[in-house]
């Protein structure tokens, strides 16, 4: 009854080397393309209005932030799904 235990590190080996899928960088890029265009809005508006986006158009910061973090919740579900089904060799 002296047998050794063996545990299995494959998975925690794989993240050294894991690699990003197109899909995930397809997600990643649109949430880089949101954050330039909020930025984007807001210089517009600051350069027409001279004032804060929020004094201009009161709440628009919170729909941006609201849709933003629902695409985060996409893009982490999507990264979770992936890793698992991959083993973590990708995200």
């Amino acid at each position: 009854m002296n047998r050794e235990l063996k545990l299995n590190d494959d998975c925690a080996n794989n993240v050294e080397s894991v690699k990003i899928s197109e899909k995930t960088k397809a997600l990643l890029l649109y949430r880089a393309r949101l954050s330039d265009i909020y930025e984007n809005v807001v210089k517009v508006v600051y350069h027409r209005y001279s004032t804060d986006m929020d004094e201009t158009f009161p709440g628009f910061w919170d729909v941006y932030n609201k849709f933003d973090v629902e695409l985060m919740k996409v893009i982490s579900h999507f990264i979770e799904v992936t890793s698992v089904e991959s083993n973590y060799k990708e995200i």
